[in-house]
C-alpha cells in the first residue's frame, strides 16, 4: 500500500511512491492491459496488447527480457500459488506458466475458453476459475495429470471479473452489471445481484478481507461486505464531485480504509472510506 504501479494507452509504466511522487519507469511497445508485481525478486511483469511480456529489474532501474508469448492481448497476470512461476492468460484461452527467476516458459495449457478475461485462484479447491465469454466460468486445475476442466454458465454475458474468498467462495462480475456469488460446491448462492448500471470490470478484495471492492463501466466503484454482500457505499458522480468522468477500469486496496482507482479518464483517484 505504500506504492504501487500503473500503465495503459500511452505506453509508459509509471512508478508511485505517494500521490505527488512518480516516476516513469519503462516505455513499452504497445497499450497495457495488466501488471503483476513480484516482490520477492523486485520485479515487475507487463502484459500488452500485442501478446508480449516485459520483465522489468525495478532493482536496477532496466528491462530484463522482452518476451513474444503470442499474439493475443495479455489481460491478465498474476502470481502462481507456487509462487515460483508468473501465470499469463491468452485473450484466447491458453494459460502459460513463466519461470520468475528466468523468464522462460516452463508449462502451457491450450484451454477450450475462449475471449478470457481475467482469472482467479480459488485456494479451497486447488484450481484456476477463468472468466470467459458467453457468460461461462471455466474451472482448471493445473496440476491433473489429464487436465480435466469444467465448464458452468453463469450468465448470458461475457464475465470479466473475479474474485476467490479463503472459504472457497468466489464472486464474479461481467457485461451485464451483475455480481454471481459461487459456493464451495460450484452452486450460486442466489441470482445474480444487480450492482452497477454498465459492465463490472474488477472486484478486489481489501487486505483484512471484510470487504471488496467493484469497478465498473459507468464511471463509479462500489465497496461491499464480503460475508454477505451488502452495499456498502459507492464512490463517483454526483455524490462525489471529483470522481471518474469515464469507465473505472482497476482499483486496488492501499490499506483497509483506502482505495485506489483507475479510470479511463487517464486519472487516478485515492478515496478515504469510512469505518464500518
Amino acid at each position: 500500500g505504500k506504492e504501487w504501479f500503473s500503465a495503459g494507452g500511452d505506453r509508459v509504466v509509471l512508478h508511485w511512491t505517494s500521490p505527488s511522487e512518480v516516476k516513469a519507469i519503462a516505455q513499452t511497445t504497445a497499450t497495457v492491459y495488466s501488471l503483476c508485481y513480484d516482490q520477492k525478486h523486485q520485479s515487475l511483469w507487463v502484459g500488452q496488447a500485442d501478446g508480449s511480456l516485459l520483465w522489468l529489474d525495478l532493482a536496477h532501474g532496466r528491462i530484463n527480457k522482452r518476451i513474444e508469448a503470442g499474439n493475443d492481448p495479455i489481460f491478465h497476470l498474476s502470481l502462481a500459488p507456487d509462487q515460483k512461476h508468473l501465470a499469463v492468460l491468452g485473450h484466447s484461452g491458453r494459460l502459460d506458466y513463466y519461470e520468475l527467476q528466468t523468464g522462460i516458459l516452463s508449462k502451457s495449457w491450450p484451454l477450450p475458453a475462449n475471449k478470457c478475461r481475467q482469472m482467479c485462484w480459488d485456494s479451497t479447491s486447488k484450481r484456476w476459475n477463468i472468466c470467459a465469454d458467453e457468460g461461462t466460468l471455466w474451472i482448471f486445475d493445473p496440476e491433473n495429470p489429464n487436465h480435466e476442466i469444467q465448464k458452468l454458465t453463469l450468465a448470458e454475458w461475457p464475465l470479466f471479473s473475479c474474485l476467490s474468498l479463503e472459504n472457497g467462495q468466489r464472486i464474479f462480475g461481467g457485461k451485464d452489471a451483475r455480481l454471481y456469488f459461487l459456493n464451495a460446491k460450484n452452486r450460486l448462492i442466489f441470482p445474480g445481484l444487480e450492482a452497477h448500471n454498465y459492465a463490472i470490470y474488477q472486484i478486489k478484495l481489501s487486505p483484512n478481507g471484510t470487504c471488496f471492492a467493484t469497478a465498473s463501466r459507468d464511471k463509479t466503484a462500489k465497496w461491499w461486505q464480503a460475508d454477505s454482500g451488502k452495499l456498502l457505499g459507492r464512490l463517483g458522480r454526483p455524490m462525489h464531485k471529483h470522481g471518474h468522468t469515464h469507465s473505472v477500469n482497476d482499483l486496488c486496496w492501499l490499506n483497509n480504509q483506502t482505495l485506489l482507482t483507475a479510470g479511463d479518464d487517464q486519472s487516478l483517484r485515492i478515496w478515504e472510506l469510512p469505518i464500518i
